[in-house]
C-alpha cells in the first residue's frame, strides 16, 4: 500500500486549496487499492484504524493544504472497512464517516445525518459515542440547539450499556490493573 501512495503524482490540484477534492470520485483516477488488497473482514481492523489515523493527522495539520487535499486517503480506507465489517467497533467506521459529512456547511450534511440516524438505531442507542458525536457534530453544525440538548441528556441519563467494555473486562472499578 505504502508503495502506491508514494506514486501518487502531484498536481495543481493537490496544492491549489483545501475544497480541491471534495465530490472527487478517486476511482475514476484509477484508485482502488483498497478494494484490490483488503478483501476479507479482517482487513476491516487495519483499515479502520489507519483511515481513522490519517483523518486525525490532516485534523491536526489542517493549516497544511497539502495535507487536507489528501483526506479523501482516509475517507477511502474507512468506507472500505465499513463495506467489509460495518458492525467493527461498534459501526466506527461509520460514524467517522458521518463526521466527516458533518465538517462544515458545505460538506453533505444529509449524508451525515443519515449515517449517525442509522448506526444509532442499529445500536439501539445504547451506543454513546454515537449520540455524543450525532449531537455535537451534526446537531452544533445544523444550530439544532433542540436536537443537541436532547441527545446529550439521553447520553447524561444512561445506564451503562455494557460495562465490560469501559471497565476493564468486567473487572470492579476499584480493581487495580498491572500493566507490564
Amino acid at each position: 500500500m505504502v508503495n502506491e501512495l508514494d506514486y501518487l503524482k502531484e498536481s495543481a490540484s493537490q496544492t491549489a486549496g483545501p475544497y480541491v477534492h471534495i465530490g472527487l470520485a478517486p476511482h475514476q483516477a484509477g484508485f482502488d487499492i483498497f478494494e484490490k488488497n483488503f478483501t476479507n473482514a479482517e482487513d476491516a481492523e487495519i483499515l479502520f484504524w489507519t483511515g481513522y489515523a490519517w483523518l486525525a493527522r490532516v485534523n491536526i495539520d489542517k493549516e497544511n493544504v497539502r495535507q487536507v487535499s489528501r483526506v479523501w486517503i482516509g475517507v477511502e480506507m474507512l468506507e472500505r472497512a465499513n463495506a467489509l465489517d460495518p458492525a467493527y467497533m461498534r459501526y466506527g467506521a461509520s460514524l467517522a464517516i458521518a463526521a466527516y459529512h458533518s465538517r462544515s456547511g458545505m460538506a453533505d450534511t444529509a449524508k451525515a445525518k443519515a449515517i449517525f440516524e442509522d448506526v444509532i438505531a442499529k445500536t439501539q442507542r445504547k451506543a454513546l459515542l454515537a449520540l455524543v458525536n450525532y449531537a455535537s457534530r451534526y446537531g452544533c453544525l445544523k444550530q439544532d440547539r433542540s436536537l443537541y440538548e436532547k441527545t446529550l441528556q439521553e447520553v447524561v441519563n444512561a445506564q451503562d450499556p455494557d460495562p465490560a467494555l469501559f471497565h476493564g473486562g468486567g473487572l470492579p472499578l476499584t480493581a487495580p490493573v498491572a500493566f507490564p
